[in-house]
């Protein structure tokens, strides 16, 4: 009733025709893209109504590509399901997880041949998953190989019948038998080991020794020999042959060149010997030289090496018996170590200004070569030597020379004791400012001078004036005049100006943080004459010049002379006759200094010109004082000629 109810009530229903139309299209869609599960209800409540519900599930479907070879077929029909992506096609050997595997349809592959008696397949796998029909094989370990087998059995060998792992009392089996075998098999004699062969179960008796070679006759008494026997064994012993020997050794295994070690040698049986020396020292001596034994030597045998690289020195000796056999011995290795080089390094000063002269001195040992740091250069010669450099700064600083030496030993540095401070701004008095002016004897005289980078100046003089701060700062002393030396100059004076650096006070030893200028002002005089212009009157054939002229002296700085006042006449005319030759009419002459210095008033020469002969015109006479350093000319003008008797 309930369908004929739903017919009845649903056929008229567009949702009905269309809950049918979508079934349809399932049907369809299933088997061209792959739906895989399709569910179609229908709901019908009690009062016949009905609700319409369809479900399906979309997928696409994956497969196994490519083809499967001739003779090989898949493992089984989930090869294909249930695939995730496309997946080629692949041989495996055995059925795994992986999709889409073949293996090969062309029959059951198995192990061929048998196993021998007393022997077992290692397991069952070893004919599992055959590609190939294979033969059975020995293995004495289980490999991947197939188709392998092993013993299960142990056969020995045997005494009587009984096994035994060892050969007959006494009897030493063939190497390796023993082992592997097939079948229990009897101990069996081969004589000796000579005879051993790849069999099993082989033994030989030992053999015993009856000779051995080479004789110790052979090698010299002492000397190890390695003898074989019949038996093919062999022994250590000592030769017992008659032969002359030798000990050479020097007398330390190790020597620091320069230096130098003692060669010994001794003999027994000898009658010559000789030797060869390789080395910082090689060379050879023939038979002959040397004796036998070093003891015969007056004096000894002194290896002196001399400085070089590490080398080795080793001398062999050879010595000689009287049937010619010889027999060799050898020092031991002397090794041969250069000395380390050592060096000395000192400067001449602590403290220089920049571009001044500084003296670098050096000592070495064992050196080949030296250099001095911060512009010092070579050092050479390499031993020792001094050398002048002219250290040059832009600013102050501590410079810690160090000379570096090497040699065959190594490289050894050197600094000084202490670092040199370079002044980059050291104190100078400009040259030739430093001046005392010109001062009359008696009076305090002025000094003045200019400098660069001082603070502080003082003068002193070497005849009493005491040292005396003058200026006190840059400012002050950079520029000075006019100073006033506080002390009358009375005798030629030197006067001493000592400028400092700042530095100075810090380090007051260091002279090169002070400077110094003296000067000795020229002791001197000056004169002068008034009038310079004089007349003469000829009345006859000379005269005297008037008015007179007064000739003042003046001292400077200290002069304390005497003044001898001396003539130049050779403008004027002399006598032709016997009369009086031109001269000077002078008073006083000399002029003592007490004179023209400390009288009051001062004394003055008074000068007349006596002219032997008339003239006309003026006429110049020139009078020095004391030489023609200090002179003055005196002009003359003749007048009032008159004519005289003159001598035919």
């Amino acid at each position: 009733m309930l369908v004929v109810k739903f017919l009845k009530t649903h056929l008229k229903d567009p949702l009905f025709w269309l809950f049918v139309a979508l079934i349809l299209v399932t049907s369809l869609l299933s088997s061209s893209v792959g739906i895989n599960s399709l569910n179609a209800q229908t709901q019908v409540s009690g009062d016949g109504t009905a609700g319409y519900l369809v479900r399906w599930v979309l997928s696409t479907t994956y497969s196994c590509t490519g083809s499967i070879p001739v003779g090989y077929e898949a493992y089984d029909l989930e090869e294909s399901d249930d695939l995730i992506t496309n997946t080629n096609w692949s041989y495996s050997a055995t059925d795994t997880s992986t999709k889409c595997q073949y293996k090969s349809s062309s029959g059951v592959y198995s192990c061929t041949g048998s196993i021998p008696v007393g022997y077992e397949a290692y397991d069952l796998e070893e004919s599992d998953d055959l590609i190939t029909n294979t033969n059975w094989s020995y293995s004495a370990t289980d490999t991947s190989t197939k188709c392998q087998y092993k013993s299960v059995i142990v056969y020995p060998c045997t005494i009587s019948g009984s096994p035994s792992t060892i050969p007959p009392s006494g009897m030493i089996a063939c190497p390796g038998d023993g082992n592997s075998l097939s079948s229990d098999e009897p101990w069996f004699s081969v004589s000796n080991l000579s005879n051993c062969t790849l069999a099993e179960c082989e033994y030989y008796a030992p053999c015993s020794p009856t000779i051995w070679n080479p004789s110790p006759l052979t090698v010299c008494n002492g000397t190890n020999l390695t003898q074989t026997s019949d038996c093919g064994t062999t022994r250590q012993v000592l030769g017992t042959k008659s032969c002359p020997t030798c000990v050479a050794a020097f007398d330390t295994t190790s020597v620091t060149s320069p230096g130098s070690s003692i060669l010994t040698w001794s003999s027994i049986d000898a009658v010559n010997i000789k030797y060869t020396c390789t080395g910082p020292l090689s060379g050879s001596a023939d038979y002959g030289i040397y004796p036998v034994n070093s003891s015969e030597l007056p004096n000894p045998v002194i290896f002196n090496f001399p400085l070089g690289p590490t080398e080795t020195e080793i001398c062999t000796f050879t010595v000689k018996d009287n049937t010619g056999e010889v027999n060799t011995c050898s020092t031991g290795n002397v090794v041969v170590i250069p000395h380390t080089p050592t060096c000395t390094l000192s400067a001449n000063k602590t403290l220089i200004p920049s571009g001044d002269p500084l003296d670098l001195t050096w000592t070495s040992t064992y050196a080949q070569s030296g250099s001095i740091s911060d512009g010092g250069g070579n050092a050479l010669p390499v031993e020792a030597g001094t050398k002048t450099i002219n250290p040059t700064v832009t600013t102050t600083q501590d410079i810690t020379y160090t000379g570096t030496f090497d040699g065959y030993g190594g490289t050894f540095t050197c600094p000084i004791s202490s670092a040199v401070k370079v002044i980059a701004n050291p104190p100078a008095i400009i040259s030739g400012s430093f001046k005392v002016l010109d001062t009359k004897t008696g009076h305090n005289p002025e000094a003045e001078w200019k400098t660069e980078n001082v603070v502080k100046c003082e003068i002193e003089s070497d005849t009493g004036f005491p040292t005396t701060t003058v200026c006190s700062s840059k400012a002050t002393c950079a520029d000075v005049s006019n100073y006033e030396i506080n002390k009358v100059i009375m005798e030629e004076t030197a006067y001493t100006l000592t400028c400092y650096h700042e530095l100075y006070f810090t380090y007051p030893t260091e002279p090169g943080l002070k400077t110094t200028a003296t000067v000795i002002p020229l002791p001197k005089f000056t004169f002068s004459g008034d009038p310079l212009e004089v007349e003469i009157e000829f009345k006859g054939g000379s005269a005297t010049t008037v008015p007179s002229v007064e000739l003042e002296a003046i001292s400077w700085n200290g002069y304390l002379n005497d003044i001898v006042f001396t003539s130049d006449f050779s403008e004027l005319p002399e006598s032709p006759g016997d009369e009086t030759a031109n001269h000077l009419i002078l008073k006083p002459n000399p002029l003592t200094f007490n004179q023209y210095y400390t009288s009051i008033p001062s004394i003055k020469s008074l000068l007349e010109i006596f002219a032997s002969y008339r003239f006309s015109g003026q006429k110049t006479v020139e009078i020095c004082g004391n030489g023609s350093a200090n002179c003055i000319d005196i002009t003359i003008t003749g007048t009032s000629t008159i004519p005289t008797w003159e001598p035919i």
